[in-house]
Order: C-alpha cells, then sequence, then structure tokens
C-alpha cells in the first residue's frame, strides 16, 4: 500500500481500550491490537477531535498508548478542531425516538463528526451505537456514507478491510440496506 492508499480513520477509544497487552488469549482484546498494528504498519492515519483524543487519553491501555506515541512520531496522528455539526446534531434530535436513544447516539456523534471531516470510516466496537446510527441513517443522509467497522466482527473480515486500504465498502457502510430477501 502507498501513501496515497492511505485512509484517515477515526477510532474509537473503546478500542484502544480494548486492546490491552494483559489478555493475550481474549479474542476482543487481539482483535483490538491486531486492527491497530494494521493501521500503524501501513499508511493509513488516525484521525481525532480534542475530545476524542481526551477519550483515548481516559481509556486507552499500555499498548494503545505505546501505540499513540508511535503513531504520532510518524506524522500519522492528525487532531482537527471545528468538528461539531449543528444540522446533524439537530437532525439526529429529531430522529431518535426516545432520550435514551438520544444520550447513546450523541455520546458517540464525536466519532460521526470528526469523520465528516476525514474519510468518513470509523473503527469501533459499539454495536449498539452502530445500529441506532444505520436507522437514522435512513432519514439524517450525512450519515450513509459513513464506514463503521468492528475490529471485533470477525464475519466482517475487518483485518482484511484495513490491509486492502480501507476502502469506502458500500456494504459497511451506514446507509446499506441489503436487497430484499438476503
Amino acid at each position: 500500500m502507498t501513501e496515497g492508499d492511505s485512509k484517515r480513520l477515526v477510532i474509537d477509544a473503546n478500542v484502544a481500550r480494548a486492546a490491552g497487552w494483559g489478555h493475550p488469549k481474549t479474542s476482543t482484546s487481539k482483535n483490538c491490537r491486531d486492527a491497530l498494528v494494521i493501521v500503524r504498519s501501513s499508511c493509513h492515519h488516525l484521525i481525532l477531535n480534542p475530545y476524542l483524543l481526551v477519550e483515548w487519553g481516559k481509556w486507552m491501555s499500555p499498548f494503545s498508548r505505546t501505540w499513540l506515541v508511535e503513531m504520532k512520531s510518524e506524522g500519522k496522528l492528525n487532531i482537527i478542531n471545528g468538528t461539531e455539526h449543528d444540522v446533524l446534531r439537530n437532525e439526529i434530535e429529531q430522529v431518535a425516538e426516545d432520550n435514551k436513544q438520544l444520550s447513546v447516539m450523541q455520546k458517540d456523534l464525536a466519532l460521526i463528526e470528526t469523520a465528516l471531516k476525514a474519510d468518513k470510516s470509523v473503527i469501533s466496537r459499539d454495536e449498539e451505537v452502530r445500529g441506532l446510527y444505520k436507522r437514522a441513517a435512513l432519514k439524517v443522509h450525512m450519515l450513509a456514507d459513513i464506514v463503521w467497522v468492528n475490529p471485533n466482527e470477525v464475519d466482517e473480515n475487518p483485518m482484511v478491510w484495513l490491509q486492502e486500504g480501507a476502502q469506502p465498502e458500500q456494504h459497511r457502510t451506514l446507509g446499506y440496506q441489503p436487497p430484499l430477501g438476503k
């Protein structure tokens, strides 16, 4: 993969937390570590906003702390400001079915807002919020093209996706609707 093939990826702090040194036999920990290793060894960049950087600081494991320092020293960590998107926030408020859903979606909205300023790709283990965003994407069109990959969902082949350039494959987007009957 060349530098031109690199993607600017937003990675949730829940991946950093799970990628601990201490659980080599835990598949979640191993999968998250493997994803981070692939991101670093490829030409991909980590994109965070200041809020997400603070979240990483709170939750990262010793492994991900070392990984983040290496990414920064290699120029592969980019912190971007001004990611808040008022229109998106208002649309999310309109489609949330109740306050609980709204709270869950708002908690991780910084991932989406930052991805919109990068290459529209999020790596996160949070399946609850992914499901909520997928439903919301039917009405909130800004969500539709966001790629959401869970490094712990082996059936999604996340490691292959990362190794092959993290392309925005339609079936990985929040707006993807499988053909009827499948």
